[in-house]
C-alpha cells in the first residue's frame, strides 16, 4: 500500500470543526493542541492552505479561548 499525500484545505473545509487558533508554525500549534487536550478539550492540528490551525468542536469554543488566553 502507498499512502496518498494529504491535501491541504482551507480552514472552513473541516466539517463541523472550527478554527480556534492560528499558530505561527507546526511546533507552536502542537504545544497549543496539547494544552487543550490536557484540559479535556478535543483538538486537532491541521495544516491548511492558510497555515497551521487548531480546530475544535463548536461547543468547546468559549472554554478553549479561555484556556489559550491564559497561556499568553
Amino acid at each position: 500500500m502507498v499512502e496518498r499525500p494529504t491535501k491541504k484545505g482551507s480552514p472552513d473545509e473541516y466539517g463541523m470543526l472550527i478554527p480556534i487558533a492560528s499558530p505561527a508554525d507546526y511546533i507552536q500549534g502542537e504545544m497549543l493542541r496539547r494544552r487543550l487536550i490536557d484540559s479535556g478539550i478535543k483538538a486537532t492540528l491541521a495544516t491548511t492552505t492558510e497555515g497551521p490551525r487548531i480546530l475544535i468542536w463548536p461547543g468547546d469554543e468559549k472554554r478553549a479561548q479561555s484556556i489559550l488566553s491564559r497561556g499568553r
